[in-house]
């Protein structure tokens, strides 16, 4: 007689393939359809804390390389392209914990200031891959303050003034230049600049309109669905 330990294997190892399985859960025949791999792997991007990232890419390149090896997966690379996070600090600029004291709670934060303003907040707090730095209360405020203005004037008729200020090519060249940078900021993870790319386009016009709520849609979705369905618009 003898108690083993069957729990003998890291965490990471025991992860390290079940993005295939999410490809195909249900099938009892094999692990994911051929075809299905095919045309979802290998996945486009992963994201994750260093750590994590690093020892979970080890092993589940280890598991794909085998697999391949053995004829079960035409792909010997699981990831495309792999991005580090940054570190959101507690308020004191140290790492958060329980035991300091210094652990923001995200669902108070939402509940305050809703999860539209909250997920702006972290986008906008710096550069994604390399931002380490402290929760700053004023941060959130400031983007709780833009977001009620987009709202006020996608709810308020438009001035007459802004077109003669403007002019109607001048706006279109600017607008145009924000469309622009915010897609590449989005596309190459620049969340921070993106959004102080909406901000600069807002105090320059004035104007919320159906295009500049579909560059604020993926910060701040719901908000963004709500005012496009307060302009009119159907559908999303």
């Amino acid at each position: 007689a003898a108690k083993r330990e069957t729990d003998t294997m890291d965490t990471f190892v025991d992860s390290s393939w079940y993005f295939l399985r999410y490809l195909d859960p249900k099938n009892d025949k094999a692990f994911a359809d051929k075809d299905k791999m095919k045309e979802w792997m290998p996945v486009d991007m992963y994201t994750g804390g260093a750590e994590h990232n690093t020892m979970h890419l080890l092993y589940s390149r280890f598991f794909i390389k085998a697999m391949h090896d053995l004829g079960l997966v035409d792909f010997d690379e699981p990831f495309t392209i792999r991005r580090n996070h940054g570190t959101v600090l507690g308020p004191n600029g140290v790492k958060m914990s329980k035991s300091k004291g210094n652990v923001i709670d995200p669902d108070k934060e939402v509940a305050q200031f809703g999860a539209d303003a909250v997920r702006m907040y972290l986008a906008f707090l710096g550069p994604y891959d390399t931002f380490n730095g402290p929760w700053a209360p004023q941060g959130i405020t400031g983007i709780s303050r833009f977001l009620n203005r987009v709202w006020n004037l996608a709810t308020t008729p438009p001035n007459p003034l802004l077109s003669v200020r403007w002019g109607a090519s001048a706006g279109e060249i600017r607008l145009h230049q924000a469309i622009k940078k915010v897609g590449e900021d989005i596309e190459h993870l620049h969340f921070n600049t993106a959004i102080s790319e909406l901000m600069k386009l807002l105090n320059k016009r004035e104007i919320v309109d159906e295009t500049f709520l579909k560059l604020l849609a993926p910060f701040a979705p719901h908000l963004a669905e709500e005012m496009n369905s307060e302009l009119g618009n159907k559908g999303f």
